[in-house]
């Protein structure tokens, strides 16, 4: 008999908290369908490691995208909505939208780090991030941004954010990237690099910050052995030269570096 008592208060005790539940999630919903947005909140997550996308240009993406969502019910903002304006955006990696009880629309926004931009002798410029994803230059933005210029071989149109196109165009990319990478881990040729430039062949041309030489580097590839052969060419063929330096210097093909004073 206690035993059945006992769990028959148990039951009883289930019931009333689920009714309590459903009373507490009934009311929540009244209440959320009365509270309105009263404003907005941004916050730029990795926005001390850079200044590409600002909160003001985040609202100015929102209000001309989504449009009035200030004074409107809780439970009619699209966040959703919301998300997929600002994924639109050449800066913005990803972004998540949430409601507070307070009325506050949160907005978080992760920013694309661009490592490399590129500036066609003909065509639109472009950003590409360390996955070799192409978007859009965003005005006034290039500090700590490796420029490359020339007859870059990418048939890049403005506007287009995405990978390129043909695995040929990828692979150019992703060399690029690649070789960015690797400098960034040394700093010697880093700083010691003022100036890429791409020839009509898809090669690369390299300016040092010092010197008179143009190095002819190739497509960008096997860069650590090109690099080492450049390391070479300071140590031990510009000193032996008369006039301390050659005008080009060929270090594209494997186990030569050919040099020529004009």
């Amino acid at each position: 008999m206690k035993r059945i008592l006992r769990i028959s208060l148990v039951v009883a005790i289930l019931a009333l908290s689920a009714a309590f539940i459903v009373i507490f999630d009934a009311e929540s919903r009244r209440a959320r369908h009365k509270q309105t947005c009263t404003g907005l909140q941004v916050a730029v997550l990795d926005s001390a490691q850079m200044q590409f996308v600002t909160k003001e240009d985040v609202k100015q993406y929102i209000k001309s995208g989504y449009g009035v969502y200030l004074g409107q019910r809780l439970d009619s903002v699209n966040l959703h909505k919301i998300e997929d304006i600002l994924s639109e955006r050449s800066a913005i990696l990803r972004s998540e939208a949430y409601l507070t009880g307070d009325g506050i629309l949160h907005v978080e926004i992760t920013q694309r780090a661009p490592i490399l931009r590129f500036e066609p002798s003909s065509g639109s410029g472009f950003f590409a991030d360390e996955t070799g994803y192409l978007y859009p230059l965003v005005k006034g933005y290039s500090d700590g941004v490796t420029k490359v210029d020339g007859a870059v071989p990418v048939a890049y149109q403005d506007g287009y954010k995405g990978y390129a196109r043909t695995e040929k165009e990828r692979q150019w990319i992703m060399g690029m990237v690649g070789m960015e990478k690797w400098l960034d881990g040394n700093r010697t040729w880093k700083n010691g690099i003022k100036r890429i430039s791409v020839n009509g062949k898809g090669g690369l041309v390299l300016y040092p910050a010092a010197g008179v030489e143009r190095f002819y580097f190739g497509r960008p590839e096997n860069y650590r052995e090109k690099f080492g052969r450049i390391g070479l060419y300071y140590t031990r063929i510009a000193p032996a030269s008369a006039d301390k330096g050659y005008r080009y210097v060929d270090v594209s093909i494997d186990g030569q570096i050919i040099c020529r004073k004009k």
